[in-house]
């Protein structure tokens, strides 16, 4: 019984995960083709195609930055919460 409800567990979890990579990517995705006639423009200004990469990378590196960021706030703020018996949840926008 305990194997069974652990494996439940693991799949809900491992579904969760991929979910979120999936929405992420599609994020992603959908900015980089929304900005290709700005991408287009700065080729056209004399950016090399690394350096438009460089671009966005960086805006990469910058979304999962501030998600990290937000989820560790709201984790502290849940232990915070658990630790002085507080039965309240705060999130801070």
């Amino acid at each position: 019984m305990f194997y069974q409800r652990w494996g439940i567990f693991i799949v809900v979890i491992a579904t969760l995960v991929v979910s979120t990579m999936v929405g992420v990517f599609n994020s992603l995705a959908n900015n980089i083709y929304s900005k290709r006639k700005e991408f287009a423009v700065l080729r056209a200004m004399g950016m090399t195609p690394k350096s438009i990469r460089k671009v966005i990378l960086s805006q990469v590196n910058l979304y999962i930055t501030i998600s990290n960021m937000w989820n560790c706030n709201g984790a502290f703020s849940d232990i915070n919460s658990a630790i002085n018996g507080s039965r309240e949840v705060c999130y801070r926008l």
